[in-house]
């Protein structure tokens, strides 16, 4: 039987392929099948494309965003705050389903840029915290999918 969220990730992929696909599970019925997603992944900076087109971490070290790095960022999208070395923001739906499917959109979006944010859920406001832990700082990558996720309320 097909994990949920492979019957999840069928049903909201947005780069699902046109061609159908199912699992047979062990009573003989079909359930969606997800995308490969090694096919559909698409490559941002920080990050470098395979022979078998799925993106991974890229190799070379990632630097911390400078002074003026940050402050082009904040000029830009003036609704993230910055605390210390992460990105914050926080946005507000008209119910918790509102928010959730907000939420959903990020971990997509996450997942296809291998980053991933804090996410606070209550009810009807979303926090997104954005720092890069393995670096120690606020990077690229932070500033990157911070601009990506603000474009998913629109």
């Amino acid at each position: 039987m097909p994990s949920l969220a492979r019957t999840f990730l069928a049903a909201t992929w947005p780069l699902a392929t046109t061609t159908p696909h199912t699992d047979n599970d062990s009573r003989g019925s079909t359930q969606p099948k997800a995308p490969d997603i090694r096919q559909s992944a698409v490559c941002h900076s920080g990050l470098t494309r395979t022979t078998e087109l799925w993106c991974v971490p890229d190799s070379r070290p990632m630097s911390i965003l400078s002074r003026a790095e940050r402050d082009r960022f904040r000029s830009t999208h003036p609704e993230w705050q910055l605390d210390g070395e992460t990105l914050r923001r926080t946005f507000t739906f008209g119910d918790f389903v509102e928010a959730m499917g907000f939420v959903t959109k990020i971990a997509l979006a996450a997942e296809k840029a291998f980053h991933h944010p804090d996410i606070d859920i209550r009810w009807n406001r979303v926090e997104v915290a954005l720092t890069s832990h393995d670096v120690g700082g606020l990077t690229s990558r932070d500033a990157e999918l911070a601009a990506r996720i603000e474009s998913l309320t629109g």
